[in-house]
């Protein structure tokens, strides 16, 4: 779906306000009710907007939906941006770096914990959808690969980009794990020994 020609870019201060209303609404009806038992109507009506007006805006459900989501990946792309920022803690403290690249990534999924689980579900029966996950993968593995690239005599791993899927795989399953299930143990000490554990298998 190409997102931009499918809704209406608002310009003026009015409709800037009416667009975000419809937005909010829609983000919270999808996160409380889930895709399928959220409506057009039920967003518009919340939203105290006409459906024509609605309409004016986005195509359908769909179209709002994604471009929830075209806005939640924002949030991913601005680990890539700010990965800049962090080389010189990453050439310094590399376990202190990979605590706050867990730390940022568990921040991004606990500030939108039921949109996550959304997206989780739909990817299984929405293609366009299961790609937007996908592109979050790749960003993280993306930032990881640049990463070791900086230091890759230090790497026990020949295959980069190999050791960059395995390490991202650990964190999310301890990001995954903290931000969607109950446990007993601490958010600290799960970090901690997810740090260990990727700093163990990446560095000699």
């Amino acid at each position: 779906m190409e997102l931009n020609k499918a809704i209406r870019i608002p310009k003026q201060k009015r409709s800037i306000i009416t667009n975000e209303k419809i937005i909010k609404t829609a983000f919270k009806l999808f996160c409380e009710k889930g895709y399928y038992k959220t409506t057009t109507n039920e967003i518009a009506k919340i939203a105290g907007v006409s459906i024509g007006s609605f309409y004016s805006y986005y195509k359908d459900k769909d179209t709002i939906f994604m471009k929830i989501l075209d806005d939640y990946n924002k949030l991913f792309l601005e680990i890539n941006n700010e990965s800049e920022l962090a080389i010189n803690l990453y050439k310094s403290d590399k376990k202190k770096w990979l605590q706050k690249l867990i730390n940022k990534i568990l921040n991004i999924h606990e500030s939108s914990k039921q949109l996550n689980k959304e997206i989780k579900i739909l990817s299984y029966s929405m293609p366009e959808i299961a790609e937007i996950n996908k592109k979050h993968h790749e960003i993280i593995i993306k930032v990881i690969l640049e990463y070791l690239h900086m230091c890759k005599n230090d790497i026990k791993i020949s295959d980069l980009y190999v050791a960059s899927i395995i390490s991202y795989n650990i964190i999310s399953s301890t990001v995954d794990h903290i931000a969607f299930e109950e446990t007993i143990i601490s958010r600290e000490r799960l970090i901690e020994a997810t740090v260990e554990a990727v700093y163990k298998f990446l560095f000699k």
